[in-house]
């Protein structure tokens, strides 16, 4: 997932990075405190991860990322010199959740942009398997794709940007419902310099839109308190009674 369009990935999101990033520097005071690894479901090209390691000082993150190509271009962030004492408080496993075993405990859970991409079961066992890891009061901050994705027209241009003399642009080709609030959309990623296009492809991306009341009662299940802080995020603490 995601391998065809990592080129785009970070280019395409420098909009939303911006509101993104000033969230994360909220977000990341509920993780200060915390005395054990912070885990970053699905790490993606790590800057979600280098963000939060930036805003605390002493975090140690364990990110977990599938894909190769997301992990090519997040090790080449961690790469710069700048990033020198971020670096050795990254640790990045090639692995996808449902795979990932963690012997220790884990201070705090980020997870953005991954459960619209888990059935009810996966998430299920997720929540199971975090309630077994996580401290009492970890917190856990949940990213969802906005859901006005769902009435965006065929034909919408998601972003455009600008490297060089290049122009960038994202556009939506086709979108599907597939029952039940899942949903298909195809991509069109295009680079262009002047009107003339010089490079593109097309990809397909599925994501599960879950009412958040769902998402709250799921989590409650397991131990996990908190609600939604935008229409695309939610905060949550692992009950402290549990152990």
């Amino acid at each position: 997932m995601y391998d065809k369009s990592s080129e785009y990935y970070d280019i395409s999101e420098l909009e939303t990075w911006k509101t993104k990033k000033i969230v994360l520097g909220k977000i990341s005071k509920l993780f200060a405190n915390a005395q054990y690894p912070i885990l970053d479901i699905g790490a993606g090209t790590g800057k979600v991860a280098i963000e939060v390691a930036t805003n605390i000082k002493d975090a140690e993150i364990l990110a977990v990322e599938p894909s190769l190509v997301m992990r090519t271009a997040f090790l080449s962030k961690l790469a710069l010199h700048h990033y020198d004492d971020i670096r050795n408080r990254i640790t990045i496993i090639p692995s996808d959740i449902q795979n990932f075993e963690y012997k220790g405990r884990i201070g705090g859970v980020i997870c953005d942009g991954v459960i619209g991409h888990l059935y009810e079961e996966e998430r299920r066992q997720l929540w199971r398997k975090l309630s077994e890891v996580l401290v009492p009061n970890a917190p856990m901050f949940i990213g969802l794709l906005n859901p006005k994705m769902k009435d965006a027209q065929i034909g919408t241009m998601l972003s455009v940007n600008y490297v060089g003399k290049n122009r960038y642009e994202t556009t939506i080709k086709n979108k599907e419902c597939l029952g039940s609030d899942l949903y298909q959309w195809t991509l069109e990623y295009s680079i262009f310099n002047g009107d003339e296009a010089i490079s593109g492809y097309e990809d397909k991306m599925k994501w599960q839109f879950i009412e958040m009341d769902v998402l709250m009662k799921e989590l409650s299940d397991f131990g996990f308190k908190g609600g939604k802080i935008s229409e695309s995020m939610l905060t949550f603490i692992k009950d402290g009674k549990s152990a």
